[in-house]
């Protein structure tokens, strides 16, 4: 009756002891699946990073493209407002010129253009060039936006990456 008692006992010790691993075994297997959906959702967030990266990537490189062009645009805009304001002086000039005396810019006597007016269109290209400064202005805008967008993407990737591999390593 005693060895029946004391193997009783024992299995019981054994019983508990197996119960006490079998409760860290559920623990860390509650654990393991927390970390394993966490992974996962860290997986899923960076794939969509991604994604987005590659969308901003196209963008940009639109952007920079259209910029150029644009600057050209801008550039002539601003040269025809230029160009229209020295007509604009030149008519000036021209109206005081006299049949016979000399031009003082390049000291001909015969004045041809004087009897035919030239009417300048400086205030329709100041406009259109102010405009062109403006669009060009929100384009710049939406570039460094999208620059600071693609920044904090990246650092995000990276910080999702780090994150990521630290929870492998444990």
């Amino acid at each position: 009756r005693q060895d029946l008692l004391e193997n009783l006992s024992r299995e019981i010790e054994t019983l508990a002891e197996q119960y006490k691993n079998f409760s860290r075994l559920s623990a860390l297997n509650e654990d393991y699946r927390a970390i394993l959906s966490e992974q996962t959702g860290l997986e899923r967030r960076l794939d969509d990073l991604r994604q987005e990266e590659l969308g901003l990537d196209k963008s940009l490189l639109s952007a920079f493209e259209e910029a150029e062009d644009w600057e050209r645009q801008l550039d002539y805009r601003r040269e025809v407002y230029n160009q229209q304001l020295r007509l604009a002086n030149y008519e000036k000039d021209r109206a005081n010129l006299k049949e016979g005396d000399p031009c003082p810019l390049c000291l001909a006597t015969h004045h041809p253009f004087r009897l035919h007016e030239v009417k300048p269109f400086v205030d329709e290209a100041k406009q259109d060039f102010e405009q062109a400064e403006k669009e060009n202005r929100r384009r710049q805008k939406l570039r460094s936006d999208l620059l600071s967008r693609h920044f904090e993407i990246g650092t995000r990737i990276r910080q999702i990456e780090q994150t990521g591999s630290g929870e492998l390593d444990k």
